[in-house]
């Protein structure tokens, strides 16, 4: 069976297989099918109890006896309850009496914890957020319920016979409002039993649905030929009918893709042919090693545990205080289980797939996200996912190696040993003094396991079995040697703006050694803190600012972080820090003063950033602008990238009704927007800076594709700002990065840009930042730009 056929009916066998489950769950609302139907029979049911509500309190005669019940709840929260109970067992046949009384019984809860939060209002502060964390809804509810008894609190609650009688109202509004259900009486010789059904017409309509969606979720593999070349934005990527026809750019917006279409991409198309037209093949040894860590459960490197920590048994008879400390403990193992779970299943797929096709030469069909950004469209073993993932591919064309090949494949052997920073000849002699114990961590890996204290364990190791495979004679190589850029954002910006001080922190300037932003900031940050009076700095300084206390914040900066938001980054570098400095339970600030001691750093950090690249916070505030104008005016905003691709960007204000439940999820009825309306001015203003800069990295390395291949190249691996290219094509694929980088910065490619939109729009939109004294031919001479 060939690749795509066989992705199809991977993805057919994984939707039966979790509709299953659902079913036997009675979850079924949980599928995409059911989805549509639970939002618009919530729309449907609310409009009708509504209406019954005011009928029933302004008849003469006797009010009914359910009314005072529902008459506190909204009635839209009431639907959504009654609603999805009903759908979550859609698929068989429930008596009304059981059916009737899990209604109510969810309604009940809901009309407990609304008296709760109104009466108590504390109390429902500090432990509806305890009950959030949960991930199981049931459990919430039991756990509320219970802290409830705990403190003496009081909810009222309802008997048998009125849980009984609203859910019989609730079920009898739900089939009158939306006609998908029936209810009959089933008669015996010794009894008659009432049922709540699907009509067969809903059941014949959910059983297309199900067969309709089975066949749109097919699993994404390699391809063992050559894919499709992309001869337009309709066609290429996987071969055969399949997979299904996905036009190259990832997007719903039909208009924009129709637009796009009409454009010439020379460029676009044939550096994306390139990219998925090179061959590549699964690294045997390093595949080995990784089954190896994976089943002793050795959490190398990106690897999780494989097992899920054990939770401790509950403790019978303890104390409130002892109960307490348990739930919190058990509570925080459940949700690092969960969190776990993901990452150990996308370990399981990627060495399945590597398995799979561990014998072959294998193709990634590629794709591009709006911003012209390169992707692999299969899932789990592609050279963009984790440490593991990329170390398991090779290129399947082997290059014969020189003297200057060799000294490429050392560095790449440095850098993925943790000494990127340092200059070429100190990466060249880090290896030269370690021959002997790469070559032995290259003969056998499992007898030497010091490559795991690398910062890519397993992109180390895969270098170390290669410098060993060429040291027994044989002078050949295919493994991806990659250029990586130095903060690109940043760079990106300083390139922009030509601003010499941007520029030399971020290597786009001829240096003897690699400069680094991170440190450059961190300087700045303790020469702060050491000429501060607040009684914070010392302590900060104690602790020991350096620069992992910047990285994050500052590497995020271009992608349109805020201040607000590195607030987080600083306290996770903290709490780390605390960790590894400190004896367990010590903190250097008390509870009372760490938010403000974390507030006062971020403030000094922030500065720091403005002095190291102003220049790049001018271009953003600048765009942002750009974008603020657009959105007041109604217009999406619009540019072409310099590889011809035109941009837009054009984030809707999300038009959702939403019902908030006290313990439960949220229901949002997202309506897609089109034309240009209700655009969202925080989503855009906030999204216009990274997708700028993407845009640009995209066109540059698409750029540098294209060039590198009319060099001679003719295999690359491509990781959005960091290019991977046989050892031996390294030197020139360098020299190629910078070249393209001189040419598009060259032309002053922000007035191009707000010049375009001027044209598109009509608006009076200011001009760029003002561009400083960079020269940006040095940038040839910049050996570290991508190092």
């Amino acid at each position: 069976m060939d690749p795509e056929t066989e992705g199809l009916t991977l993805g057919i066998h994984r939707y039966r297989k979790r509709l299953q489950k659902l079913r036997e769950s009675e979850l079924e609302s949980c599928t995409s099918a059911v989805q549509r139907v639970l939002v618009n029979s919530v729309e449907n049911m609310t409009k009708a109890m509504q209406s019954w509500m005011s009928s029933a309190k302004s008849s003469a005669g006797r009010l009914h006896s359910v009314v005072p019940l529902l008459e506190s709840m909204d009635p839209a929260l009431v639907s959504l309850h009654t609603s999805r109970v009903i759908l979550d067992g859609i698929s068989t046949a429930r008596t009304i009496n059981s059916l009737s009384m899990s209604v109510g019984r969810f309604l009940e809860d809901e009309m407990k914890f609304l008296h709760a939060r109104r009466n108590n209002k504390g109390w429902w502060r500090k432990y509806s957020k305890l009950a959030m964390k949960m991930p199981v809804e049931g459990g919430r509810s039991k756990f509320l319920k219970r802290v409830a008894k705990e403190a003496h609190l009081h909810l009222p609650g309802w008997t048998p016979k009125q849980r009984c009688s609203v859910g019989l109202v609730c079920i009898e509004l739900f089939r009158q409002a939306n006609g998908i259900v029936e209810v009959s009486t089933d008669h015996s010789l010794m009894k008659s039993v009432t049922y709540v059904r699907a009509t067969d017409e809903f059941l014949e309509w959910l059983k297309k649905s199900h067969d309709a969606s089975e066949v749109l979720h097919p699993v994404f593999l390699p391809m063992i030929s050559k894919p499709l070349e992309w001869t337009s934005i309709w066609l290429g990527g996987y071969r055969g009918p399949e997979m299904g026809r996905r036009p190259l750019l990832k997007t719903r917006n039909r208009t924009y893709l129709k637009a796009v279409s009409d454009l010439e991409m020379p460029a676009v198309f044939s550096a994306v042919n390139r990219v998925q037209n090179t061959p590549f093949c699964v690294n045997h040894r390093v595949l080995e090693v990784l089954k190896h860590c994976w089943e002793k459960d050795l959490q190398v490197g990106e690897l999780p545990r494989r097992e899920p920590v054990p939770i401790p048994d509950r403790p019978e008879g303890a104390d409130t205080e002892t109960r307490r400390s348990w739930w919190k403990n058990a509570s925080r193992i459940k949700f690092e289980n969960e969190c776990e779970r993901s990452k150990q299943i996308a370990v399981t797929k990627t060495i399945w797939t590597a398995d799979k096709f561990k014998d072959s030469a294998v193709y990634f069909p590629q794709e591009l996200d709006f911003r012209g950004r390169v992707y692999p469209t299969s899932n789990f073993l592609n050279v963009q996912g984790p440490d593991y993932a990329k170390a398991l591919l090779t290129f399947k064309k082997e290059q014969p190696i020189d003297d200057d090949g060799m000294s490429w494949l050392a560095i790449h052997g440095a850098n993925c040993w943790g000494h990127d920073k340092e200059p070429y000849s100190e990466r060249l002699k880090v290896i030269q003094d370690n021959h002997g114990l790469i070559m032995a961590i290259g003969k056998d890996p499992l007898a030497n396991m010091d490559w795991t204290k690398a910062d890519k364990p397993f992109n180390f190791l895969a270098f170390c079995i290669e410098w060993w495979n060429i040291h027994q004679g044989v002078a050949k190589t295919r493994l991806p040697v990659h250029l990586d850029g130095s903060n690109n954002g940043l760079q990106i910006f300083s390139l922009l703006l030509r601003d010499p001080v941007g520029g030399l922190a971020t290597n786009c300037l001829p240096t003897e050694t690699p400069r680094d932003i991170y440190s450059d900031v961190s300087d700045r940050l303790v020469e702060k803190l050491l000429n501060s009076s607040n009684p914070h700095a010392r302590v900060w300084l104690e602790i020991g600012v350096d620069r992992k206390a910047t990285k994050r914040v500052v590497m995020c900066m271009p992608y349109g972080l805020t201040k607000f938001s590195s607030h987080e980054y600083v306290r996770d570098w903290y709490l780390s820090a605390v960790q590894a400095k400190y004896p367990a339970g010590h903190h250097p600030f008390p509870v009372t003063v760490v938010f403000d001691a974390i507030r006062f750093l971020t403030e000094l950090l922030w500065e720091s950033i403005d002095e190291v690249v102003h220049a790049a916070r001018e271009c953003m505030d600048w765009l942002k602008e750009i974008a603020r104008i657009h959105v007041e005016n109604g217009h999406p905003i619009r540019w072409t990238a310099p590889n011809g691709l035109m941009i837009q960007q054009a984030y809707c204000k999300s038009s959702r009704v939403a019902v908030k439940t006290s313990v439960g999820s949220v229901l949002r009825q997202h309506r897609i927007l089109s034309d240009g309306t209700d655009l969202s001015i925080p989503r855009n203003v906030n999204g216009i800076s990274p997708n700028f800069v993407h845009s640009l990295d995209a066109a540059v390395l698409m750029a540098a594709v294209n060039l590198g291949a009319h060099n001679g190249i003719d295999c690359f691996s491509c990781i959005h700002d960091s290019i991977g290219v046989n050892a031996q094509h390294a030197g020139i694929m360098s020299a190629t990065i910078r070249e393209v980088s001189v040419e598009i910065f060259s032309t002053p490619v922000l007035d191009g840009v707000v010049s375009e939109m001027r044209a598109l729009t009509g608006l009076d939109l200011p001009d760029p930042p003002p561009s400083g004294t960079m020269d940006i031919n040095l940038l040839r001479d910049a050996d570290y730009f991508f190092a």
